[in-house]
């Protein structure tokens, strides 16, 4: 694993990322079996995920394929255990090395920083129609 981060609206569920190139959910209480969920979405290893402090729905990444993902499940409320998650994804490709770090923003929460290996900062906005959508449906 390479990262872990706690889901803001499902008890006991944490997301992990790894060198399998995907993104796993699971349910603490149970940590020895198999994950919930399984995202496969990627290429490469995905070094961190994040969600977003204000809008669960969002989710983003990144990774060594040099990209950052965003990815925005189409329900919050969706049950964990299904086989898997709806969502919709928007790739961030201005990076030219392997993208290790990002963070929202605590002031606006539609404005992300990505950090990537030749020490650039990339300051990243979510699409207007993206944000529009997930506010309409909160």
């Amino acid at each position: 694993m390479l990262s872990c981060e706690f889901s803001p609206v499902k008890p006991n569920v944490i997301c992990t990322t790894g060198l399998d190139h995907s993104i796993k959910f699971w349910d603490i209480r149970r940590f020895d079996e198999t994950p919930l969920n399984v995202i496969s979405n990627n290429s490469h290893w995905i070094w961190s995920a994040k969600y977003n402090k204000a809008y669960s729905r969002i989710m983003i990444t990144s990774s060594s394929s040099s990209q950052v993902r965003c990815i925005i499940f189409d329900n919050e409320n969706e049950e964990i255990n299904t086989n898997s998650y709806s969502y919709t994804s928007v790739d961030y490709l201005e990076f030219d090395d392997a993208v290790y770090s990002l963070e929202w923003d605590y002031n606006d929460p539609w404005v992300f920083a990505a950090v990537s290996y030749n020490g650039l900062v990339h300051i990243n906005i979510i699409p207007e129609d993206i944000k529009y959508n997930v506010m309409m449906d909160n």
